[in-house]
C-alpha cells in the first residue's frame, strides 16, 4: 500500500503544463483581377466557443493563441468570405479571394470542348477554384461539350478525368461566360 501511494505522488509531480504559444497572422483579400482590396475588416471566431477571439487592424493580428478558427474577410462592396484556419506556427498568412456582391454580379459559367474524343471512353471535367472551396463536376457530352455554371468569377484548376483519373489539367480564369476549348494533346 505504502508503494502505490508513492508512485502516485511520483506521478503527479511529473506532469508537465505547456505554455500558451502565440502565433502572428496577416491577412490579404483580393479581387478577381489579383487587386489586393483595402481596407478590410478581419476577425478570427474561436470554433469551439464561437466567440469572436481578434479584429485585425490593417490586416494584422500580432498575438493570436495556438488554435483553430473561422476567418471571417469583409471588404465595401464584396460578399463576407468565412473559411476555418489553424494557427500551430509563430507566422502565419491568410490569403481571400472576394467575391462582388449580388448588387453587382452574376454567376460566371465554363462552356468548353474537349478534343479529340475516343468513342468509348466517358470523360468528365473538375472545375476547381484556386483560392476557397467548392468547385463542381460536369459530364463531357458526345461531342466533347460540357456545361459548368454557377460558379464565382475567379481563377479555376480544371482537371478532365477518364475512369475517375486525371488525364489533363489547365487553369482558367472565369468570368462571365466563358468558353474553353480543351485540348488533350497539349499534354498538360
Amino acid at each position: 500500500m505504502f508503494l502505490g501511494f508513492a508512485a502516485l505522488i511520483c506521478t503527479a509531480e511529473c506532469v508537465q503544463v505547456s505554455e500558451v504559444q502565440y502565433a502572428g497572422a496577416e491577412i490579404t483579400a483580393f479581387d478577381i483581377r489579383g487587386d489586393n482590396l483595402s481596407p478590410l475588416e478581419a476577425e478570427l471566431i474561436d470554433i469551439k466557443t464561437g466567440k469572436k477571439m481578434l479584429e485585425a487592424d490593417r490586416g494584422r493580428i500580432e498575438r493570436v493563441p495556438y488554435g483553430l478558427y473561422r476567418l471571417r474577410v469583409r471588404a465595401q462592396g464584396f460578399y463576407t468570405v468565412e473559411q476555418d484556419v489553424s494557427v500551430y506556427q509563430p507566422k502565419v498568412a491568410f490569403r481571400v479571394q472576394l467575391s462582388l456582391s449580388e448588387e453587382c454580379s452574376v454567376y460566371a459559367s465554363l462552356i468548353g470542348t474537349v478534343t479529340p474524343l475516343e468513342a468509348d471512353r466517358a470523360l468528365w471535367v473538375k472545375v476547381i477554384p484556386l483560392y476557397g472551396s467548392g468547385g463542381l463536376e460536369a459530364p463531357v457530352g458526345r461531342q466533347g461539350t460540357f456545361l459548368a455554371s454557377r460558379l464565382d468569377a475567379g481563377q479555376y484548376l480544371v482537371v478532365v478525368l477518364a475512369a475517375g483519373i486525371p488525364i489533363h489539367t489547365e487553369v482558367l480564369k472565369i468570368v462571365g461566360e466563358t468558353t474553353a476549348k480543351i485540348d488533350l494533346r497539349s499534354g498538360r
